[in-house]
């Protein structure tokens, strides 16, 4: 991740190549604050002019230079994704640094990413393949979540971190967030692949794909498929993404306990964890934490992805009744999976009218967000509901002695059924003089709506 004065001189030199003027005031104070994913709104405020203005001059002037020399198309470059582009600018083979005069090239077609693709800083024997087939498209408006990028590339590419986990409720992000650290990053490896385990999840027929695909010159058989493919670890600088991992836990029992048909995951997981040297890295993404994750040694990190903040969500949903979408933010627990589907719920049928959405009594639950949660229900164990149906009967922030009381459970499944809840990223958990714990409001009225 490259810092704002590094990106704010990037995109100065970007600007001068375009008609030889050097910035104005106001054009370097807009493109300083939007770099910090500040609103036109802010904008104005803080420098004294007309939000308009503001508007105007990062349209007309910032936006269509920018999208011109970096070779994007008309008005895919904005105020929600401005960063997230520019960055991706800085890290791609697009530009080249000589003599410290830089050399901007347009746009080239994108390469087919399920080809391999020559690495001219190898022997001829050695090639690169990135394999992007089962990965989602990149979203432009991609929201502002920075430090979390950050993070995975502290990780990955400086400590070089093996295995790490970036975990969290459905629909939270954490897909877009690591299709969006390849994205800036697909130089870095020799090796990429994506594989998302909804699709497909058998270990043995991915890795003889990954190695039908490769050029190596390993000879595959059926007795050592695992061992060689370490080795390819140990020799290629790899990427591997595991996409939705909790399919390969149970239904109905306690998170995070592997299917028995996906134990080898477990020992693989393990064996690239703590068992053997090499210089690849394996994310996986997943809706819940498994053992791996949660007994985590100094080799293994876990990134557990919150809600967006609220200006990133409101710079996304290009709300304009700030006051009254914060409070929409807040009810939806700043989830955008969610609050995308309740904008179009607002609009088709409050005619955009977010107050009047708000003057509904009760938190309201569309399709979508009923079909998520239903898949989610469906993974819990009987401990999990009871714990559940025991919090919805209370109707208050509970301490583990009050849930214990009301409920049929000994101490030691209550304790684990709490755990297994907080794994699933279903249960909230407020610190005061004792620890209370209650169910965030869109699942907890989900639950009344529905039964568990």
């Amino acid at each position: 991740m490259k810092d704002s004065l590094h990106l704010l001189r990037f995109i100065e030199d970007l600007l001068i190549e375009e008609d030889g003027q050097s910035l104005s005031d106001i054009q370097r104070h807009i493109i300083e604050e939007l770099l910090n994913g500040k609103t036109y709104k802010e904008i104005a405020d803080s420098y004294g002019y007309d939000e308009k203005h503001i508007g105007d001059v990062s349209r007309n002037k910032i936006f269509k230079v920018l999208s011109k020399q970096l070779g994007l198309e008309e008005k895919e470059l904005n105020k929600s994704n401005f960063r997230w582009n520019i960055e991706k600018a800085v890290n791609s083979q697009l530009f080249t640094i000589l003599n410290k005069n830089i050399n901007y090239c347009v746009k080239s077609p994108q390469p087919d990413t399920t080809k391999p693709i020559e690495n001219k800083e190898k022997s001829p024997s050695e090639t690169s393949y990135h394999d992007l087939s089962l990965a989602p498209k990149i979203n432009r408006n991609f929201c502002d979540r920075i430090s979390e990028l950050e993070i995975l590339t502290q990780r990955i590419l400086i400590e070089k971190k093996p295995l790490i986990s970036v975990s969290g409720l459905s629909g939270i992000g954490k897909t877009t967030l690591v299709r969006h650290f390849v994205e800036l990053n697909l130089e870095k490896f020799e090796v990429i692949i994506w594989q998302n385990l909804k699709i497909f999840n058998c270990l043995d027929t991915i890795i003889t794909d990954i190695f039908t695909k490769i050029n190596t010159d390993f000879i595959l058989n059926d007795h050592d498929k695992l061992t060689l493919f370490l080795k390819l670890l140990q020799r290629k600088k790899c990427l591997i993404i595991f996409d939705n991992v909790q399919e390969l836990f149970s239904e109905g029992e306690l998170a995070g306990q592997y299917q028995t048909k996906h134990k080898k995951y477990q020992d693989f997981f393990s064996i690239i964890t703590n068992e053997i040297e090499h210089q690849s890295s394996l994310i996986l993404i997943s809706q819940e934490r498994c053992s791996e994750m949660y007994y985590s040694d100094e080799k293994l990190d876990l990134l557990e992805l919150q809600g967006l903040n609220n200006r990133a969500i409101l710079n996304n949903l290009g709300s304009e009744d700030e006051e009254s979408w914060l409070k929409v933010v807040q009810l939806y627990e700043r989830n955008l999976f969610y609050l995308k589907d309740i904008a179009v719920l607002i609009q088709d049928v409050y005619h955009g009218c977010v107050g009047e959405f708000l003057q509904e009594e009760n938190i309201v639950i569309t399709a979508k967000i009923k079909e998520s949660l239903t898949t989610i229900i469906k993974r819990l164990s009987p401990i999990e509901k009871q714990i559940i149906q025991s919090l919805i009967n209370l109707k208050k922030d509970c301490s583990r002695n009050e849930l214990k009381l009301s409920l049929d459970l000994s101490a030691d499944d209550l304790i684990k059924g709490l755990q297994s809840l907080q794994k699933r990223y279903l249960l909230t958990k407020i610190e005061e003089s004792e620890i209370l714990f209650n169910l965030s409001p869109v699942f907890k009225k989900y639950i009344k709506d529905t039964g568990i």
